[in-house]
């Protein structure tokens, strides 16, 4: 127990210390309780407190009674310590270390179970099953709450359940797991995990035949209430014990069967890859999505410069807030930008978030419009959450939007049409503040020991210029070092060209070149060109009128250019004038790079200093346009 308060989900709802129950009194309090801690951090609406309470139908008192709910409920909570519920609008925040609340510590342990040795898994999900004491949330008022989450809670728990019994059957615990794997599928027939690891273990007896027998009897009810057939995995082992080959040695290591939800009897999936360690600020733009993808079904769209750390912060938040989508999860890289591959077309994207959702799409007739229909009388009225990552052009993403739910669309394009077309809100990810981004590189390198090792860390922020990639291979360099100094690895960075020396040691890659080249391939020959010029010009800012003198281009065509550049987050408007354009510094070194390997552009040579001004001769150039050489033309 935790002497300072628990606050507990898994069961009846409430805040204990002690041992001692404090409260909340009344069901109202404790689903407003369960829905500030369900979003713990988070602003959560007056709107949500009251559907959490009346549901759909709230009386015309509901503002009131949950203010007067709130302040009851800082009263319970002031007899904790370092919990705040505090007023903001449009609603309220619950702030809590996680690890006091029964639901996050049941996580964490699970999590680690998952990257644990067995005999160390095993103790840490017995110790995330025993925080559980009953259907969660079972004591709010109202079905809301328990209609949007339980379902969601309780795979969680099932999962976790399964996990240990797989571990088991590889123990001494084998029999014990066994039987109560025979209790577990009397109360879920309809779980093809449970039969999977009943049938495995039966198969490791020598019970050959009591193994189909499980398979036969699970498939029955499968076709019968749900009217489909068992999934691969299933099959294919039943296939194993027909063959009667040797069962596998591990009965914790099969692939992974998406669990299939019994009402609808089509997959739940959960798709999203394993978020960015050491993710650090984004505040802003976590809040931003935080109000953009609550409580109705939207598209968002987060663009942004190559190697801005935009998947990173939509992992961040997705991972975070899959609680809200308890229909699933789906995943999908459209590989707009990819340095290898050419871009998913949209049948074929089409084609894998059909059998993400248990389709075999081999047996849908009818070409792409039948397969698109389906896709959607599959996902219609469903939560879900669907991310799709790295799009390149709106085409796709339009079509491939479920009749309900929210899409999260990450790109280096502005998408301006999703907005016109879709009413799709987008936001424009910059570079990370010098706090934050610090925040970063001690999260790789952990705290600074010297004065001069915190002013080295500082003046690599400053070069680095917020980016998120180049921080994270500037600090995995500087950890691969014997002696992890900074100090040491910027002397020789500085004494080169900065972007040349964001190379990932031993590897010969450098991950913010190939990002940056991936948006330069996409743009078209006279964007190229202008993008190159615009590298060569010194001022800190550029006009159109300056980008059509550099690179030799009508007036016309420079501006439109320009408007292409930006959509594309190569460049950027001023600040404060939009007739004016500028780079983000790394990317500025970017163009001048390629336009140092480009025979076509004679205004620039190489040169021993990024700094070195040429005294152009170039007909086209104005008396106050400059060009300068890079470094990189030089390394």
């Amino acid at each position: 127990m935790v002497d300072e308060g628990d606050l507990r989900l898994l069961g009846p709802v409430g805040i204990w210390r002690s041992g001692r129950l404090l409260g909340p009194a009344t069901p109202q309090q404790r689903s407003v309780l369960a829905t500030l801690l369900l979003s713990r951090g988070q602003v959560v609406s007056l709107d949500r407190l009251s559907r959490a309470v009346w549901g759909q139908q709230p009386p015309v008192s509901a503002r009131n009674a949950i203010q007067g709910y709130v302040s009851r409920l800082r009263q319970l909570l002031a007899q904790t310590v370092d919990v705040g519920l505090a007023t903001a609008s449009p609603g309220y925040r619950l702030d809590v270390d996680p690890m006091r609340v029964d639901l996050y510590r049941f996580r964490d342990l699970a999590g680690r179970a998952r990257t644990s040795r067995p005999e160390r898994a095993g103790d840490l999900l017995r110790e995330a099953l025993r925080l559980w004491n009953g259907p969660p949330l079972a004591n709010v008022a109202g079905e809301w709450l328990r209609e949007t989450f339980s379902v969601t809670l309780t795979e969680e728990r099932m999962t976790a359940v399964e996990e240990l019994l797989a571990l088991d059957l590889d123990s001494d615990r084998r029999r014990d797991a066994m039987a109560e794997l025979s209790l577990l599928m009397s109360e879920h027939p309809l779980r093809e995990r449970l039969a999977y690891l009943t049938m495995t273990a039966l198969h490791q007896e020598g019970q050959r035949a009591a193994a189909l027998e499980v398979f036969r009897e699970t498939r029955q009810r499968l076709v019968e209430e749900l009217g489909i057939e068992p999934g691969e995995e299933l099959q294919r082992l039943h296939q194993q014990v027909l063959c009667a080959d040797p069962p596998r040695t591990r009965a914790s290591s099969p692939e992974p069967v998406p669990p299939t939800d019994v009402k609808t009897g089509t997959r739940v999936p959960a798709e999203l890859p394993r978020p960015v360690y050491g993710f650090a600020g984004r505040g802003q733009e976590l809040k931003w999505l935080d109000d953009s993808l609550t409580g109705e079904d939207r598209v968002c769209v987060l663009s942004g410069t190559a190697a801005m750390g935009k998947t990173a912060l939509a992992l961040h938040w997705a991972h975070r807030e899959k609680i809200r989508f308890p229909d699933g999860q789906l995943y999908l890289d459209l590989r707009g930008y990819d340095a290898e591959l050419e871009p998913l077309t949209t049948a074929a994207a089409l084609n894998r978030l059909l059998l993400s959702l248990g389709v075999d799409t081999t047996g849908v007739p009818g070409g792409f419009p039948a397969r698109l229909g389906l896709y959607r009388s599959l996902l219609a009225g469903r939560k879900i959450l669907l991310f799709l990552d790295d799009a390149r052009s709106e085409t796709p993403i339009e079509q491939l939007l479920p009749p309900s739910g929210s899409v999260l669309v990450t790109s280096r394009h502005r998408l301006d049409e999703l907005v016109v077309r879709c009413g799709a809100r987008r936001r424009s990810l910059g570079p990370l503040p010098d706090p934050d981004a610090r925040a970063l590189v001690d999260g790789v390198l952990g705290t600074a020991s010297t004065r001069q090792e915190e002013d080295a860390r500082d003046e690599l922020v400053r070069l680095c210029a917020g980016l998120p990639l180049a921080l994270r291979v500037a600090a995995a360099n500087v950890a691969a070092r014997p002696e992890a100094s900074t100090t040491a690895w910027m002397t020789e960075l500085t004494a080169g060209n900065l972007l040349a020396g964001l190379v990932v040691d031993g590897t010969g890659n450098n991950p913010v070149m190939t990002a940056f080249s991936g948006s330069y391939r996409a743009l078209s020959a006279t964007d190229q060109k202008i993008f190159r010029a615009l590298g060569g010009v010194v001022e800190a800012d550029f006009t159109a009128e300056v980008a059509a003198a550099a690179g030799e281009v009508p007036l016309a065509v420079a501006r439109a250019s320009l408007k292409t550049l930006a959509a594309a987050h190569l460049i950027e408007h001023h600040a404060t004038d939009r007739s004016r354009f500028r780079f983000h510094d790394l990317v500025r070194l970017y163009a001048a790079a390629e336009a140092a390997r480009t025979p076509a552009w004679p205004a620039i040579r190489q040169c021993p200093s990024d700094l070195e001004f040429l005294d152009s001769q170039s007909p086209h150039a104005p008396p106050d346009v400059h060009f300068w050489g890079s470094a990189v033309a030089c390394c």
